[in-house]
């Protein structure tokens, strides 16, 4: 499995370790013509790529997955590795298990390996990562799957803000819930990638309850935008993003799928004055998931092949990986 990187119309072997929703579940019963919610159908999708097994604790697991994809599915990960020489791994287990399995991973050569975020329980051990993939010296790549990355509203966003496209902006605001590592790292890497990755920053404050899994805090980036970040404690997703420009503002809302435009205008009542008005706009473009699993996995086969990091990768992870770390210590002073 190791070597130098393979031609483009090579075929990889994909495995998969975990075999839950995000593994193959959420498009269980989706059509599978439409775009992926999962790695296994991005990899149905892949021309290079064929589904060769997976692993699970999870009896009841390993059986619905050999019986849909018509592979072999294993108890322990590296049985699955021993017996099917894959070239990709995804690693879709629960987050408590991401940074010994891709260490494992990483040590034994696996040529690709699609990380399910976040990729590590601390800092610590995210960094331990970044030197095993950089100590094997291009023989493997990680990509951290933080998919909000290859959505074209997210992207487009990035453009609004750098180009200011709504002029200058001014402040961010970003809603999450359903918890600060499965849902508020999606929109911390969202904000970093907008920053442009390692902008300083100062953490000015932190609220939550002890009992809450959802954290408020207000950031202050040096030559940017002050951000407020609201948890809410919800029985529902909760993603949203909106970034305030003296021109007016553009969100993203409901984890993507909504796009509004607010734009200055003269206000109709007070002459002189201006008020933000809602605006047809296609400046990110419809909005939705659209292919980005499959965007996803294109990059780190690209990655693998051209020699390059791909676009979320274990260093791009990196600032909300620390940030989530120093919100940690700071919530238990509260």
């Amino acid at each position: 499995m190791n070597g130098p990187p393979a031609p483009r119309n090579t075929s990889y072997r994909a495995a998969l370790a975990g075999l839950g929703r995000i593994a193959w579940r959420f498009d269980q019963f989706h059509p599978s013509e439409k775009p992926a919610l999962s790695h296994a159908l991005a990899y149905v999708h892949n021309p290079q790529t064929t589904i060769v097994g997976g692993s699970s604790p999870e009896a009841d697991d390993r059986l619905a997955f050999e019986k849909a994809f018509k592979v072999p599915a294993y108890h322990g990960m590296e049985e699955m590795i021993d017996r099917l020489s894959p070239d990709i791994v995804s690693i879709c287990s629960p987050a408590t298990f991401h940074f010994e399995q891709t260490k494992i991973c990483l040590k034994r050569g696996i040529r690709m390996i699609w990380l399910e975020k976040p990729p590590a329980s601390s800092l610590s051990e995210l960094d331990d990562l970044i030197e095993l993939e950089k100590r094997g010296q291009g023989k493997s790549r990680v990509l951290v799957n933080y998919h909000r990355r290859y959505m074209e509203c997210y992207r487009e966003l990035q453009s609004v803000y750098r180009k200011e496209v709504l002029g200058k902006c001014r402040f961010i605001h970003v809603t999450y819930s359903k918890g600060l590592e499965a849902n508020g790292s999606h929109m911390l890497d969202i904000l970093f990638s907008l920053m442009g990755g390692d902008r300083p920053y100062s953490l000015k404050w932190v609220d939550a309850p002890r009992s809450s899994e959802n954290p408020s805090f207000g950031l202050s980036f040096e030559e940017g935008p002050g951000a407020i970040v609201s948890g809410i404690d919800l029985p529902y997703h909760c993603v949203d993003i909106s970034l305030t420009c003296d021109q007016g503002r553009i969100s993203i809302l409901h984890g993507g799928m909504t796009i509004r435009l607010e734009e200055k205008v003269e206000h109709e009542l007070f002459p002189g004055f201006y008020r933000l008005k809602e605006s047809p706009s296609d400046l990110l473009g419809s909005g939705g998931f659209g292919f980005s699993m499959e965007e996803a996995l294109k990059d780190l086969i690209d990655s693998f092949e051209n020699g390059c990091e791909p676009q979320s990768s274990l260093p791009s992870s990196r600032s909300a990986q620390a940030l989530i770390e120093q919100l940690r210590q700071e919530w238990r002073k509260t």
